[in-house]
């Protein structure tokens, strides 16, 4: 019988993992430069952002309002991830690492890793999952805006988009008003007004009471706390007495 033949195609499956990409606050910088990791921003500060990313392709970044930026490139970024192995000997970090990679096993151990670009591997196929800390280097983007609104701020790279709101927000308390207020300095046991009481405010005398045991300590601002010290011959000074009558809140509208 003459041979016959078949030519199957097999197609190569690519094991090469997605691209990651993450546009997060970088909450170091901002916290360097406000003092505190800030997740808002008033009018026309500077909302510092990192973009991190598996590919080493170029990116456009873009806004729905205000002013972004690249301001700079190959900065470390510390990373912490849990990699699965999935009954494999590999398992794909999401990002390029810059340093040493520090590792451990979360429940089965599947021996020291190997680490090359974005992959981990090990010398037998494991269920496992390896949890990894390192640097990668990533970029820093600086966006602003002059008004109180909401701003999307979009890394497009090779086609795919990635996101992140930032709040720009008015401070409340330039919302807030000074108002004028006064105390009354009444005598604890027979509850009526002491009459030339001097008053301390925050430290600063604001002088003494009247007739009716009343005092001007000027504009306050609502919703705000203030030290208060009152003194007078033959009662003990209110910063020293047993009573809870040395502070005090200015009520807001809405208190």
């Amino acid at each position: 019988m003459p041979n016959t033949s078949q030519t199957v195609t097999f197609g190569i499956e690519d094991l090469t993992p997605a691209a990651q990409r993450s546009l997060a606050l970088d909450s170091d910088k901002n916290e360097e430069v406000y003092g505190e990791s800030k997740s808002s921003f008033a009018p026309n500060e500077i909302a510092y952002l990192k973009f991190l990313s598996s590919s080493d392709s170029n990116y456009t970044p873009l806004s729905s309002a205000g002013t972004i930026k690249t301001i700079g490139t190959d900065i470390p970024y510390e990373i912490t991830e849990d990699v699965e192995f999935v009954n494999s000997t590999t398992g794909s970090l999401s990002y390029i690492p810059s340093s040493a990679v520090t590792w451990e096993w979360l429940g089965n151990d599947g021996g020291t890793p190997l680490f090359y670009d974005l992959t981990a591997a090990v010398s037998e196929a494991v269920v496992g999952i390896l949890q990894c800390t390192y640097n990668t280097l990533g970029d820093r983007l600086s966006l602003s805006h002059t008004e109180a609104i909401d701003v999307l701020a979009v890394i497009n790279q090779n086609d795919t988009n990635t996101s992140l709101t930032v709040s720009f927000e008015d401070d409340e308390e330039d919302d807030v008003t000074p108002e004028a207020y006064t105390i009354t300095v009444l005598d604890l046991c027979s509850d009526q007004p002491v009459a030339n009481a001097e008053v301390y405010l925050d430290g600063v005398s604001k002088g003494e009471t009247n007739s009716n045991g009343i005092v001007n300590l000027g504009d306050l601002i609502p919703g705000t706390s203030y030290d208060l010290k009152v003194i007078k011959d033959d009662y003990v000074d209110s910063d020293v007495d047993p009573l809870n009558n040395d502070s005090f809140t200015v009520p807001t509208s809405s208190s």
